[in-house]
């Protein structure tokens, strides 16, 4: 999809959804990025977090993606069925968030959602569950971005086999 995004007059638009709001960088293990030595839950949804912002860095950095804008969104809790597949254990207190009005509806997250994408003109973005920039997100360095992006190529590539 990319070479049609890359294509279009009005430019593109690449939304990632996971949590924009928790991505950090001094949380990646540089020298176990696979995580095959150091697997923990709380270390993979670090690197799951870290490594998307370094992957929208790493896109928006390449010159032939100049007309495309790659945002990362924390959508925050969002009252969907999704609590219905939980564990009974959590079934009954994700039913009672949501009937105590926790969370936004699927229309209000589109809504905000669609406010960061259309505020994000070019390059990359992360967004939190309003639309509004996530701040303190810094720029990582070259050497940063291509390694998380040819590590996410390699990891890819071998489960794709």
């Amino acid at each position: 999809l990319l070479p049609l995004l890359r294509s279009s007059s009005h430019g593109g638009k690449v939304l990632f959804v996971m949590n924009s709001k928790r991505g950090n960088v001094s949380k990646i293990k540089w020298d176990d990025m696979a995580l095959e030595k150091n697997y923990s839950l709380m270390s993979a949804f670090n690197h799951g977090m870290a490594y998307t912002d370094l992957v929208i860095q790493y896109l928006a950095s390449q010159s032939e993606n100049a007309n495309v804008s790659f945002i990362h969104a924390f959508p925050g809790g969002v009252r969907t069925p999704i609590g219905n597949g939980l564990p009974f254990y959590l079934r009954l207190p994700a039913k009672v968030w949501s009937a105590l009005g926790g969370g936004v509806s699927p229309e209000e997250c589109a809504e905000f959602m669609i406010h960061g994408i259309l505020g994000t003109k070019t390059g990359w973005r992360c967004i939190d569950e309003k639309g509004e920039t996530v701040p303190n997100k810094e720029v990582s360095d070259e050497e940063m971005l291509k390694k998380v992006w040819e590590h996410t190529c390699e990891i890819t590539s071998r489960t794709a086999q």
